[in-house]
C-alpha cells in the first residue's frame, strides 16, 4: 500500500512540476570554432516584433529565460551578436520548459539567412533546416506529396516510397511538426494531397526525443510538411476513376486539425497496378518500418515468390488493392501526447511468367529447363502502432510504444515445366504474427548530461504451409516421390532487452555516451515434409542466446575536423539444440568503429568510415535436413556456429550547394567478409538440391557511386548524371565440381535532363545503361547489357490545363534486336476558383502484353518473360472539400 501511495505522490509531483517549471535554456556557439559565444543577446519576440523577454549568454555561451509569465502561443526567438549573422527560430510556448541551441556563423555578407531564387525555384536555408516553397516546384502533374518530393533538389524518392535527403534516408515525415505516421511515412507521402502543402522543410541533425536535442550525436533527417494557412477543422479530397478494360480507381483522404488533434485518414481502391501503401508485395523491397523491426522478426524458411522487373511495378502487374489507414496524434494535455496508427491492406497480384534457363557446366553436358507459370498472390495485412509520450517535468520524459502485425500471404501457382503436358499446382500460405512493446525513460541531469533507460519485449511467430500436387508421378530419383507433397515450416522468436545509457556533451561540445545492454533471445525452427522418401525431412531446433554488452562512443570536433569512435564489447552465451545435438558455447566479441570527416566548406565534406563486426549465424542457416522451398528446389545446411567476420571501409566526398543548386557525391565502399555461406548445388532438369556450408574463405565486395546534379540557369534546366560500379567475388560448388572462385561485375550509368522554361512546353529525358558480367575460374564469362530511355513532353498552355506525353524505349539485351516501346498520356483540366478537376490517364497505349528480361550467372543464363499491365484509359474526377 505504501509503495502505491509513494508512486501516486511521485506521479502527482511530476505533473505539478510540468506546470510550474517553465524555462527556456540553451547554448550559443561559434559554428567554425565550436566554442561558446559570450554576451550574445537572446530575445523572445511577438508577431509585432516587440521584445517580451531577453537574456545575454555567459562566458560559456549559455543562457536561461523564465517563461512563467509568458502567455501560451507562438513567438520568435532571435539570437544576435556583433560580428555574427543573427538567427531567428520559431518558439512554441506550451507550458513546458525547452532547450534550444544555436550555432552562429561569421557575418561576412550581413545576411540573416540564405534565400535562393533561381527561376522558377525557391529555397531558404537556415541553420539545419532547408525550406522549399512548394508552389515553385509544381508543374501541374502532381497529385500527392511524393510527386512533389521527386522534384526537390537534394531529395530522392525510390519506387517503393523510400525518401532520401542528401543521400541519407529520412527517419520521419512530420505534419506541421507532429509525428503522425511513425516509420510508416509512406502512408503520408503517397496519399496526402499536394494541394494543401505550403512548404517542405528538411531538418538535419534531428532528434525525436527533445531532451536529447544537442546532446546526442544525431545523424537523422526529418521532413516536415507545413500546411497552407486556412487548412483547419475537417477538410479532404477524393477522386473517382473508371476506364476501359474495367479499370477502377477510388480514393478519399480526410484531414482534421485543431489545437489538440491532428488526424489523417485514407481509404482507397485500384486495379491499375499502383501501390500507395508502405508494403511492397511485388518485389519485397523493405520499407523504413520493416527495416526497423527486421531484427525482431525471424526469417521464413520457405521464401516468398519475388517478382523481379526492370519496369515500374504499375507496368509489370495488375492488382486489386484495397487500403485503409487511420493516423492520429492527440494532445491529452500540455505534457502528454498520444499517437495511434492503423493500416489494413488487401491485394491480389496476378502474373503470367515464362522462363527458359540454359545451364552451362564445366566438363558436363549442358541442358535447359522451361517453366510456364500462372501466379496469383493474395496478401492481407493488419498493422497497428501506438505511442504515448509524457513529459513528467522539464527534465524527465516517459515514452511507451507498441506495434503489432498480423500478415497472411497466399501464393498459388499453376505451371507446366520442361514442355510436359502434366500440370503442377502449388500453394504457399505464409503467416506472420508480431508484437513489440518498448518503454523509454529519459532524465536530463543537467544542461549537458542525460540518462536513458529502454525496456523492450518482442515476439514473432511465422508458420508456413506449402502444398504441391502433380497430374503425373514425378521423381527426382528412384526413391523420392513428389506426386503429392506437404511442407510445414515455422519459426518463432522471443526477445527481451534492457538498455541503460549515459549521454553527455562537454564544454568544448565533444559528445560522448556510455551504456550497457542485456539481451535474451530465443529462436525456434520446426519443419516437416510429407512425401515418400527415405531421407530425413524433419527439423526441430532451438537456439537460446544471452548477450551482455557494454559500449562507448566519443565524438571529438574542432573547427572543421570531426572524429568519432565507437567500441562495443559483447559476451554471447548460446545454447543450441537440434535432434540429438545439445551444445553450449561462450564467445567474447569486440566490434570497433571509427570515422573521420573534414568540412572543406559549409557545403562540402570529406569523410572516412571503418568498422569491424562479428555476428552469429541465424537459426535459418543451421537446419540440417531438407526443406522443400519451391516446385523444383530442396534446401538444407551444414550446422556450423562460426561467427561471420566483416570489415568494411567507406571513403567519400559530398558537396550540396543549394544556393547554386548543385550537388556532387562520390564514394567508394570496400568490404571483406570471412566465414560466409557457400552453396553446393546438384542440378538436374527436374530438380535442384542445395546445401549451404560455411567455409573460412574471405570474399571481397567493392562498390563505388557517383552523382552530379546542376541547375543551369541560362538553359533553365536541371542536368543530372549518376553511375555506380560493383564488384563481388564469391565461391560455390556446382554438380560435384571443385570449389569455384567466381566474380561478378555490374554497372549502371544514368543521364537525365529536366527543363523549366517560362513557356508552355517543357521536356524531361532519362537515359540508363546497365551492364552485368560473371567470370568463372577458367576466365570464361556470361554477360548482358541493356538500355532504357524515357522521354516526356509537358504541355501547359494555360493554368487551367496540363498534359504530358511519355515515350519509353527499353532494350533488355543489346545485340538482340527485340526492343520494347511504351506510350503514356495524361491530361488534367482544373477550372479556376473551383474545388474540382477532371483528368484522363492512358497507360501502355502500344499495348505490350509481355516483357522480356535476361539474367546471367556463373553457370546459367535465364530468359524471363512476364505478362504486363495491358493498355487502359481511365477517366478521373477529383474534388476537394
Amino acid at each position: 500500500m505504501k509503495k502505491i501511495l509513494y508512486f501516486v505522490v511521485f506521479l502527482y509531483g511530476g505533473i505539478i512540476s510540468t506546470f510550474f517549471a517553465q524555462n527556456l535554456e540553451g547554448i550559443v556557439i561559434d559554428f567554425e570554432t565550436q566554442i561558446g559565444i559570450s554576451s550574445a543577446i537572446v530575445e523572445v519576440i511577438d508577431d509585432e516584433n516587440k521584445v517580451l523577454l531577453f537574456d545575454t549568454t555567459n562566458k560559456q555561451g549559455e543562457y536561461s529565460i523564465s517563461l512563467e509569465n509568458l502567455t501560451l502561443g507562438e513567438y520568435s526567438l532571435m539570437i544576435s551578436k556583433h560580428g555574427f549573422a543573427s538567427e531567428i527560430q520559431a518558439l512554441n510556448h506550451q507550458n513546458t520548459s525547452q532547450i534550444i541551441n544555436f550555432e552562429l556563423r561569421k557575418d561576412l555578407i550581413n545576411l540573416q539567412d540564405i534565400v535562393v531564387k533561381a527561376k522558377p525555384k525557391s529555397i531558404r536555408v537556415k541553420n539545419d533546416t532547408t525550406s522549399y516553397h512548394a508552389d515553385s516546384y509544381k508543374d501541374g502533374s502532381e497529385r500527392v506529396v511524393e510527386d512533389l518530393l521527386k522534384k526537390l533538389p537534394g531529395v530522392d524518392v525510390a519506387e517503393n516510397g523510400t525518401i532520401k535527403y542528401k543521400g541519407r534516408e529520412i527517419s520521419k515525415l512530420l505534419l506541421d511538426g507532429d509525428d503522425l505516421f511513425g516509420y510508416n511515412y509512406v502512408t503520408g507521402s503517397k496519399n496526402i494531397s499536394v494541394g494543401i502543402i505550403d512548404q517542405v522543410q528538411a531538418v538535419e541533425n534531428w532528434s525525436e526525443n527533445k531532451l536529447l536535442d544537442g546532446i546526442e550525436d544525431s545523424q537523422a533527417v526529418a521532413l516536415n510538411l507545413k500546411l497552407k494557412k486556412g487548412i483547419h477543422d475537417l477538410s479532404g479530397n477524393a477522386n473517382l476513376g473508371y476506364g476501359i478494360e474495367d479499370r477502377y480507381e477510388a480514393r478519399i483522404n480526410t484531414i482534421l486539425l485543431n489545437h489538440r488533434n491532428k488526424n489523417f485518414n485514407s481509404l482507397s481502391y485500384n486495379n491499375t497496378g499502383k501501390n500507395n501503401t508502405p508494403w511492397n508485395y511485388f518485389s519485397f523491397v523493405s520499407s523504413r518500418e520493416q527495416q526497423e523491426i527486421s531484427n525482431f522478426i525471424s526469417n521464413k524458411p520457405i521464401p516468398e515468390k519475388v517478382f523481379t522487373s526492370r519496369l515500374s511495378q504499375d507496368r509489370a502487374t495488375r492488382n486489386q488493392l484495397f487500403f485503409a489507414s487511420v493516423n492520429d496524434v492527440f494532445k491529452l494535455n500540455n505534457a502528454t501526447t498520444a499517437r495511434i496508427n492503423f493500416n489494413y491492406l488487401q491485394d491480389k497480384l496476378d502474373l503470367h511468367n515464362t522462363s527458359l534457363v540454359k545451364y552451362n557446366f564445366e566438363n558436363q553436358e549442358d541442358f535447359s529447363t522451361y517453366a510456364n507459370e500462372i501466379i496469383q498472390k493474395k496478401p492481407q495485412t493488419f498493422y497497428g502502432d501506438s505511442k504515448i509520450t509524457w513529459s513528467q517535468s522539464e527534465k524527465s520524459m516517459w515514452e511507451w510504444e507498441s506495434k503489432w502485425i498480423d500478415e497472411k500471404i497466399n501464393t498459388s501457382n499453376l505451371l507446366k515445366k520442361n514442355f510436359l503436358n502434366s500440370n503442377i499446382s502449388t500453394d504457399l500460405q505464409s503467416n506472420t504474427y508480431f508484437h513489440k512493446h518498448q518503454l523509454n525513460y529519459t532524465h536530463k541531469l543537467n544542461l549537458r548530461q542525460v540518462l536513458q533507460m529502454i525496456l523492450l519485449f518482442a515476439q514473432n511467430s511465422s508458420p508456413q504451409y506449402f502444398d504441391m500436387s502433380q497430374d503425373l508421378n514425378h521423381d527426382i530419383n528412384e526413391n523420392i516421390n513428389f506426386e503429392d507433397a506437404h511442407q510445414f515450416a515455422k519459426t518463432d522468436r522471443n526477445i527481451g532487452l534492457v538498455n541503460l545509457s549515459f549521454l553527455g556533451v562537454n564544454k568544448k561540445l565533444h559528445k560522448y555516451s556510455l551504456g550497457f545492454i542485456g539481451k535474451y533471445q530465443k529462436d525456434f525452427l520446426r519443419s516437416h515434409l510429407e512425401i515418400e522418401s527415405p531421407l530425413a525431412l524433419e527439423n526441430q531446433i532451438k537456439l537460446s542466446q544471452v548477450q551482455s554488452q557494454v559500449y562507448a562512443s566519443y565524438l571529438w570536433n574542432k573547427n572543421k575536423w570531426k572524429f568519432k569512435s565507437n567500441l562495443k564489447l559483447k559476451n554471447d552465451i548460446i545454447q543450441f539444440q537440434q535432434q540429438e545435438m545439445d551444445s553450449l558455447m561462450n564467445k567474447i566479441i569486440i566490434n570497433p568503429e571509427v570515422s573521420f570527416s573534414y568540412d572543406v566548406s559549409p557545403d562540402s565534406k570529406i569523410y572516412i568510415q571503418s568498422q569491424f563486426n562479428q555476428r552469429r549465424q541465424a537459426i535459418s542457416n543451421l537446419y540440417e535436413n531438407f526443406i522443400l522451398t519451391s516446385y523444383r528446389s530442396l534446401r538444407k545446411n551444414e550446422t556450423n556456429f562460426a561467427y561471420q567476420d566483416k570489415f568494411s571501409s567507406k571513403i567519400g566526398f559530398n558537396h550540396y550547394d543549394l544556393y547554386q543548386q548543385f550537388q556532387f557525391t562520390l564514394f567508394l565502399n570496400f568490404e571483406k567478409i570471412k566465414n560466409n555461406r557457400f552453396s553446393e548445388n546438384l542440378i538436374s532438369q527436374d530438380f535442384t538440391q542445395t546445401k549451404y556450408i560455411i567455409l573460412p574463405k574471405t570474399i571481397t565486395n567493392l562498390n563505388t557511386n557517383l552523382l552530379i546534379e546542376k541547375y543551369v540557369s541560362f538553359l533553365e534546366s536541371t542536368i543530372r548524371f549518376g553511375g555506380n560500379y560493383a564488384y563481388l567475388d564469391y565461391f560455390n560448388f556446382v554438380n560435384n565440381s571443385d570449389l569455384r572462385n567466381n566474380s561478378a561485375h555490374s554497372g549502371l550509368a544514368e543521364f537525365s535532363v529536366h527543363t523549366a522554361f517560362s513557356m508552355p512546353l517543357n521536356f524531361q529525358n532519362k537515359f540508363q545503361f546497365q551492364y552485368f558480367r560473371t567470370e568463372l575460374p577458367n576466365k570464361s564469362y556470361h554477360s548482358n547489357s541493356s538500355i532504357q530511355n524515357e522521354a516526356k513532353l509537358i504541355f501547359k498552355p494555360k493554368k487551367l490545363w496540363f498534359s504530358s506525353l511519355t515515350f519509353e524505349y527499353f532494350n533488355p539485351m543489346l545485340g538482340d534486336n527485340n526492343p520494347f516501346y511504351f506510350l503514356d498520356f495524361d491530361i488534367i483540366f482544373r477550372p479556376k476558383n473551383k474545388n474540382w478537376d477532371f483528368a484522363i490517364e492512358a497507360r501502355n497505349l502500344t499495348n505490350n502484353k509481355h516483357f522480356e528480361q535476361i539474367f546471367v550467372s556463373d553457370y546459367y543464363q535465364e530468359q524471363n518473360s512476364q505478362s504486363l499491365n495491358e493498355r487502359y484509359i481511365i477517366f478521373k474526377y477529383n474534388f476537394r472539400f
